[in-house]
């Protein structure tokens, strides 16, 4: 159950919103504890725990008979505060994802859809049409079911965190209903077009759903929201869940440290104190952290002597496999480097667009330099740390961030030497639309550059016995 500490946490915050928001009033019945379950694409223990968090603070009543039922009797003026407090601390977070969304998805949600049954994309519009559920759980939950085709748990929770954060409170308190029956015209007509497959139709719909997200909230703000507030809330995202997070923070930290020539290799780490005390985390978390590097093939811990650092071309031989917890560490790199490959396009052509001739000039030197080093492998992921850094917005630099980390984890695959010959030759193509600004054929060259990492990762790892779904 501690590992599910962080969902139920949000689901209990995200109910607790809709009772101060007025979603939920006095005497309101929430959801039964296993539709809720089905809504958020979560476990019912997590969500059982998240209400009986709420009924011992007194927001709720629980019974097996009549189900839940809110107790707390929040004024009219008392919601309005609450909405206006809410919102207010939100504003630029939301009006940023909202904007960062359409680059983020709309090609992953065009995958989705070219990948849905017509079993399901039948289920999808029933779902839609059913107005016994709240809009924002009809949302999410579609959302959810097509997301998983991409075989991703990863962009999964993605999703479910970005829903949570934004899409649920926002369509709950949204009282325009010509303007959501308008979202919900939208999505259906997503479900016909993929049953007729006109791709290009539907890609424009797309399209047209996300900038409808945008210009609502945007209206929304200038219409309904009066006060400013000098703290704000952003959007966070992370992979791991809490209690697993210290621990492969501080190996990807370890990792980029002996990448970048800060820990050499053929030396030693400092000692386990030192570390503790550097990254400043306990000695527990910086034991299993090791553990994991020795595991990973990054490190080879000898007795008595210390934790020696191996080479790039060691950590293969040194890698165990077998382990689990390797799979799972991979299978981050896999899915992270699926989910570049699904979203890269859009976001690298809008950040290019957007970027200083100064920041430009670096970008084209550090290619330039990759060559004249021998690492044109690293060119594509350069881009992705590129865009980490100076996308236009917060939400695509705070989700590429953990995306970039997680190709550290493929730390143990090798590219061979055709593939690094071939590379050489992708990274004077970059130059040259770098030259020309043709930012669209720089973005396509480096998503197919991806793509082909990606094909190779899991044939590699196909190899090695480890199938992922991707």
């Amino acid at each position: 159950m501690k590992k599910d500490n962080d969902l139920q946490n949000m689901i209990y915050q995200m109910l607790l919103t809709q009772i101060e928001l007025g979603v939920y009033h006095y005497h309101d019945k929430l959801p039964f504890i296993k539709e809720m379950s089905q809504y958020l694409h979560v476990s019912v223990e997590t969500v059982r725990a998240a209400y009986n968090k709420l009924k011992k603070e007194q927001y709720i009543t629980i019974s097996k008979n009549v189900g839940s039922h809110v107790i707390v009797n929040y004024t009219q003026e008392e919601v309005d505060h609450h909405i206006q407090v809410f919102f207010a601390a939100r504003k630029d977070a939301l009006l940023d994802l909202s904007q960062s969304m359409k680059y983020l998805f709309n090609h992953a949600q065009l995958m989705s859809l070219k990948k849905a049954s017509p079993q399901l994309l039948d289920e999808l519009e029933l779902l839609i049409k059913n107005r016994n559920i709240k809009i924002s759980y009809r949302a999410i939950q579609f959302f959810l079911e097509l997301y998983q085709l991409l075989e991703s748990d990863v962009m999964v929770r993605l999703i479910w965190q970005i829903f949570l954060f934004f899409q649920i409170p926002f369509l709950d308190i949204l009282k325009d209903i010509p303007l959501l029956e308008e979202k919900g015209l939208l999505l259906i007509e997503t479900i016909h077009l993929s049953r007729q497959k006109q791709w290009d139709k539907l890609q424009s719909i797309i399209d047209q759903s996300y900038d409808w997200m945008y210009l609502s909230i945007s209206e929304f703000y200038e219409h309904k929201i009066q006060i400013q507030l000098d703290q704000s809330h952003y959007f966070t995202w992370n992979i791991y869940k809490k209690n697993e997070q210290k621990c492969y923070s501080v190996g990807l930290e370890l990792i980029q440290d002996i990448q970048k020539g800060y820990y050499l290799e053929g030396t030693y780490l400092p000692s386990l104190a030192e570390l503790s005390k550097e990254k400043k985390v306990s000695l527990s978390t910086i034991r299993r952290t090791i553990t994991l590097l020795n595991k990973l093939g990054a490190v080879q811990s000898i007795n008595g002597v210390g934790t020696l650092i191996l080479s790039h071309s060691e950590s293969s031989d040194h890698c165990d496999f077998t382990q689990h917890i390797i799979h799972h560490r991979l299978s981050d790199f896999v899915q992270s480097l699926y989910i570049c490959t699904l979203t890269c396009q859009n976001i690298i052509k809008v950040t290019f667009k957007h970027l200083p001739d100064e920041q430009m000039n670096q970008f084209v030197s550090l290619l330039v330099q990759l060559k004249k080093n021998n690492h044109c492998e690293l060119s594509a992921y350069a881009t992705i740390e590129y865009i980490m850094h100076y996308s236009p917005y917060q939400s695509i630099h705070t989700i590429y961030s953990h995306l970039f980390q997680q190709f550290l984890w493929g730390y143990p695959l090798h590219k061979s030497d055709n593939e690094r010959l071939l590379s050489i030759k992708d990274t004077d193509e970059l130059l040259i639309y770098l030259n020309q600004q043709n930012f669209s054929q720089f973005a396509k060259k480096v998503e197919n550059i991806l793509t082909d990492d990606l094909r190779a990762a899991y044939l590699d790892l196909k190899q090695l016995g480890i199938v992922l779904p991707i």
